[in-house]
């Protein structure tokens, strides 16, 4: 480890990233469901696929949240297709 990029040493770099479960539990009891429901979204992404399968198990069947076939166009993609179809055709 470079000492040069953090005064801390290893233990103190482990320990400042950690948080107090029970502290987080406490604080999201008094978040508003909106803000839960986006830190929901952001763990979504930011779990690897087996953790997500395992959190999930409980709640819902992981079958039926498989990918299929059908994915739908974004909504950048409909955005680009408009402007390059209808060009000058904006509403404000």
């Amino acid at each position: 480890m470079d000492r040069r990029l953090s005064p801390m040493g290893m233990w103190e770099i482990a320990v400042a990233g950690q948080i107090d479960r029970d502290k987080l539990r406490k604080a999201l009891r008094k978040l508003g469901d909106e803000y839960i429901f986006y830190m929901l979204y952001d763990a979504i992404e930011l779990m690897r696929p087996a953790m997500l399968h395992k959190l999930v198990e409980p709640y819902l069947e992981p079958g039926s949240l498989r990918p299929d076939g059908n994915h739908s166009e974004s909504l950048l993609a409909k955005v680009k297709g408009l402007r390059t179809s209808q060009p000058g055709r904006w509403l404000l």
